[in-house]
């Protein structure tokens, strides 16, 4: 009798043990992966783009939800997403429970836009305190300015930070650059301006933008970065990005022979 019960529970336990694998198995093998971009952001798009294009290449289906910055953040944080498509360096920083895709695919640079006429000169960050600067909600390559405190007006999207640079409720609006262009092309373009950051200590403000991925999910990052490498190495990627840049500004009529150099 004892025999027979110690016979039926390593039988329950295997069986427990195989449905387990199983069932994990088949989470790995499944090729639905739901990403999240940041929503009303031109970069984000291009990215969001790419990611797409990276994903069918793998044969994987991969939604990309838009949603607001801190949402987003919240959504792979929470494991309600495989990935974000598109973030700095100091994301994965702020955010070490998640896994960063080694290679950046894409770049952004941070830059500020005037209004035509203006004689604002910027050359460290003491001279924003004069001004009263507009930045995206959420957008972690212009939080450096948050400890201007009541100097920096929050904007909830592109639109609304070129708006209240319009009617002159800020003076300087703070975005990158193919963003500013890609807003600006719904106002009259000839009311801005840009001028490009360059601060003694942070002169470039470029900043590479990498895939990141919830530790549930990290079996995709090898294939994402060996793709990327590829895509680097034959030219895919610059192709791509500058065929989806031009798109984005010019409309889906744009082709390579129009501009040689369509954001920059």
């Amino acid at each position: 009798m004892k025999y027979g019960l110690a016979l039926l529970l390593c039988l329950l336990l295997s069986f427990c043990s195989l449905s387990t694998k199983a069932e994990s198995a088949k989470k790995i093998n499944t090729r639905d992966y739901n990403f999240v971009a940041i929503d009303h952001l031109a970069e984000q798009q291009v990215a969001a783009n790419i990611v797409l294009r990276l994903c069918q290449d793998l044969s994987w289906e991969c939604p990309i939800s838009f949603m607001p910055a801190k949402r987003a953040e919240r959504s792979v944080l929470n494991a309600m997403r495989a990935g974000e498509v598109a973030r700095i360096w100091q994301y994965g920083e702020n955010n070490r429970n998640l896994l960063r895709v080694p290679t950046p695919f894409y770049s952004l640079r941070t830059t500020m836009f005037v209004n035509q006429g203006s004689k604002i000169f910027i050359n460290k960050l003491e001279d924003f305190k004069h001004y009263n600067v507009g930045i995206i909600s959420g957008v972690k390559h212009t939080l450096f300015l948050e400890t201007l405190g009541r100097n920096v007006l929050i904007a909830n999207s592109s639109k609304q930070l070129f708006s209240m640079l319009e009617t002159k409720r800020i003076d300087i609006a703070v975005t990158s650059s193919l963003d500013g262009w890609n807003t600006i092309q719904s106002f009259n373009k000839h009311l801005f301006k840009e001028q490009r950051l360059s601060l003694a200590t942070q002169p470039k403000f470029e900043y590479p933008l990498y895939i990141y991925l919830h530790p549930n999910w990290g079996y995709l990052l090898d294939p994402l970065d060996k793709l990327i490498h590829k895509k680097i190495a034959n030219g895919d990627l610059a192709r791509l990005i500058k065929k989806t840049e031009g798109e984005l500004v010019y409309g889906p009529s744009y082709s390579f022979e129009d501009i040689d150099d369509p954001i920059y």
